[in-house]
């Protein structure tokens, strides 16, 4: 028999900003088979630093896939750490434009709602 309490019913997290709820609220949906919907609040920066990580560890193992899967014959035993550190740095800049242009994003924003305060 399957376990029917709300803790164990599957939810869908939605990510809302600060300013829209003020805390974590769950919406009760109608019915079994619909799953709750739970609404968290989450600053800006650390939206940015999460896509910012993501971006970069999927570059990371995009590279490195492509490089341990190369035509030249593969990667030695003992130069795989060489590699991933090769790959490890050429991953940072995907991360770092990532950075720039969900910050861009953010101030964009800000502008938007604050347009007293453009120069």
């Amino acid at each position: 028999m399957p376990d029917t309490t709300p803790e164990a019913q599957p939810k869908t997290l939605v990510i809302a900003r600060e300013s829209t709820i003020p805390e974590t609220q769950t919406a009760t949906t109608a019915g079994a088979a619909t799953p709750n919907v739970t609404l968290q609040a989450v600053s800006p920066f650390l939206a940015i630093g999460i896509r910012v990580v993501r971006t970069y560890i999927m570059t990371l193992t995009g590279l490195l896939s492509a490089r341990l899967t190369g035509l030249d014959g593969g990667v030695m035993a003992g130069a795989f750490l060489d590699v991933l550190a090769l790959c490890a740095q050429m991953a940072l800049a995907p991360a770092a434009m990532s950075l720039l242009t969900n910050t861009v994003e953010v101030l964009n924003k800000l502008d938007v709602k604050f347009p007293l305060m453009r120069g």
